[in-house]
């Protein structure tokens, strides 16, 4: 313990410098915890954007069925909370789904690929503020190639 020696005196605006501190940082640490949050959520916005292209893609050859268009979307989604499974359908958070295969050679009917799915934020408190669960879409339309 450090002692001040007698008649030393001491300015009362240290212990003021630490007061303000203390309320600056916890709305400084929401909003960075916030800011990483969001890019998270925004990662995984784009990963369902490139899985359903990446879907699509393997759909516009006509011979492919349903099941390999949707196994091809659900593997180009690389995130940490969606477990292994082959198909259309749902797998923890992530849906994936073909509504319309379409029709070789008709720009009038394409094959569609959607994906949907549930973000969590990491911090209970932003949590609070936008809700415990964002659902993220993603759609992607391509002709059927003859």
């Amino acid at each position: 313990m450090t002692r001040i020696p007698r008649g030393t005196r001491v300015s009362p605006s240290l212990g003021q410098s630490t007061v303000e501190f203390a309320l600056v940082l916890l709305p400084l640490m929401l909003v960075v915890v916030g800011v990483f949050d969001l890019g998270r959520a925004v990662f995984a916005s784009h990963l369902l954007a490139s899985a359903a292209r990446d879907g699509a893609r393997e759909g516009i050859v006509g011979t492919r069925t349903a099941d390999a268009v949707c196994a091809r979307a659900r593997a180009a989604v690389l995130l940490p909370d969606v477990p292994a499974a082959a198909g259309c359908g749902v797998a923890g958070p992530l849906t994936v789904a073909v509504p319309q295969r379409g029709t070789a050679g008709s720009p009038a009917d394409p094959v569609r690929v959607t994906l949907s799915y549930v973000f969590r934020p990491a911090t209970p408190l932003v949590a609070q503020v936008v809700g415990a669960e964002i659902v993220l879409r993603a759609s992607s339309s391509m002709v059927v190639e003859h």
